[in-house]
Parts: C-alpha cells; sequence; structure tokens
C-alpha cells in the first residue's frame, strides 16, 4: 500500500513432530517464499561489511550505495511506521547476480508490539504516554524519529490510503491477536502514519 518493494508474508499452519520441550502439534507460522531467483545471492550489509571495524553510519551507508539511497530511506520510513525494533544490518542488503540491486524489505516479525506482552500493551492503552518506552529502532540511531531525521531526501511513498485503510489490515486478524493488541496496533499506526503525512505535507 506503501509502494515500496516489500515480501508476501502469509500464515500457515504446520505440522510439528515437537521435540524434548513440547509435543508434536500444529503451529501457526508467519511465512514467506524464498524471494531470491536461481543464482542470486543475498548480501546484508551486516556481511559487507563485516571487516568493517568502525561504526556504520546512515552517511556511510548512502555514500558507498548512493543508487540504493531512496529504498534504504523507504526501509527507514516503513520502519518508523510500524516501530520496527529490528532492523540490524542483516536485516537489509542487496542482491547479486551479474548485477545488484536492493533487496525488497524483509523479517519485519519484531514489529507493531509483538514483543509485548498483553501486560505491556494494557498499560500502552491506558497510559498513551507509555508507548514512548517501546519506541525502539535500528540500526543508526535508538529512537525512530532521530533515525528519520537522518533521511536526506526523502523518498516516494504511496500516501493515498486512508489511516482506517491501513488499520483495517489490523483488524483483520482480530480473532488471532485480540482486543487489546488491535487496539494498541491502531493507536500506533495513526499516529505514525499522521507523523510521515505532515513530513511529506511541508515538501
Amino acid at each position: 500500500m506503501l509502494g515500496f518493494d516489500g515480501v508476501d508474508y502469509t500464515l500457515q499452519t504446520i505440522n510439528s513432530k515437537g521435540c524434548e520441550d513440547f509435543e508434536p502439534q500444529e503451529i501457526l507460522c508467519c511465512v514467506s517464499k524464498n524471494f531470491l531467483k536461481e543464482g542470486e545471492t543475498l548480501v546484508t550489509f551486516g556481511k559487507h561489511y563485516k571487516s568493517y571495524n568502525d561504526k556504520i553510519t546512515y552517511d556511510k551507508l548512502i555514500n558507498d550505495f548512493p543508487e540504493f539511497q531512496e529504498q534504504i530511506n523507504q526501509t527507514l520510513i516503513f520502519d518508523f511506521i510500524v516501530n520496527n525494533i529490528d532492523r540490524h544490518f542483516n536485516n537489509f542488503g542487496y542482491i547479486i547476480n551479474g548485477n545488484i540491486r536492493y533487496c525488497p524489505i524483509f523479517d519485519n516479525g519484531l514489529s507493531l508490539y509483538s514483543d509485548l506482552s498483553l501486560e505491556d500493551i494494557k498499560t500502552i492503552n491506558k497510559n498513551k504516554y507509555m508507548k514512548k518506552r517501546y519506541d525502539k529502532s535500528k540500526p543508526f540511531e535508538k529512537k525512530h524519529k532521530s533515525q528519520i531525521k537522518l533521511i536526506n531526501k526523502l523518498p516516494i511513498i504511496n500516501l493515498s490510503n486512508t489511516n482506517d485503510e491501513f488499520k483495517n489490515i489490523i483488524k483483520e486478524y482480530k480473532n488471532y491477536l485480540g482486543n487489546e493488541r488491535v487496539l494498541a496496533m491502531c493507536d500506533l499506526l495513526e499516529e505514525r502514519l499522521n507523523y510521515v503525512r505532515e513530513l511529506y505535507a511541508d515538501v
């Protein structure tokens, strides 16, 4: 909906054989297809800079990969909107197969408060100020608002959909998530989307 190139994830039930910690059972998982074609290799930025001893800054990454500036900035905007707390350097990179291209946005599992307990979620719903405690980002800054301020040129983004259209995606999974979690996730989306709309209104 935002117009970014991302990996599609779906819910799928798998039959687990179990292990010493739990019995064989059906487990609901979030899965995606392999986005690499035959002969392609994913090189994460973590792997690319493996022997680099200094801190990898936003400016260094953009200077080293100017052809990916648009997509890197899109990734940071996306992570801000969904509060992805785990975009470390092995969670984005480029694909090589003779040519080189930026990889689609993938591995967004620690987004939308997915790591929080139900008690934490209830606390956020009762006290909106507590949301700041759970605003964490990677890889350049510790807070998302600080991280997107690094962007020197706002990327192309589709903001033609309403906030409700975005939130309706969350509500489709209400039976899995529960009312409290849906409420917290929708409030987060509303707040972040409004912030991004203001950024682009000033351009």
